[in-house]
């Protein structure tokens, strides 16, 4: 119904959860905080050939702006790694994400 959407998103976060994150971003329905994205824009098919493995990618992800999802990944519109970087995770902080969204829902909602 309009409301505001606070998506957690870290080097981890991949595939389809970036489809999402960069949907619901670029329409202005989400907030994103954390890190930038592990970048994995990519569909691929997998082929087995006697004991080896054949990955072939066969089409890419963009974003419906149209940004390249592989390897760029999505970066978040609030940065919260180490010295709120875009791309260093805070490993000793692991709830410093959840409680800047906390924060910002307190924000949004007064």
């Amino acid at each position: 119904k309009g409301k505001k959407v606070i998506i957690l998103i870290s080097e981890q976060t991949a595939s389809s959860a970036e489809i999402v994150t960069a949907a619901l971003s670029e329409q202005g329905r989400a907030v994103t905080v954390g890190t930038q994205t592990y970048g994995k824009g990519s569909v691929q098919k997998m082929h087995n050939i006697n004991n080896d493995t054949l990955y072939l990618t066969n089409s890419l992800i963009y974003s419906p702006s149209g940004k390249l999802i592989e390897n760029n990944g999505i970066q978040p519109q609030i940065c919260n790694g180490i010295e709120n970087s875009c791309t260093i995770s805070d490993k000793n902080n692991p709830n410093k994400d959840i409680l800047v969204a906390i924060n910002l829902i307190k924000n949004i909602l007064g």
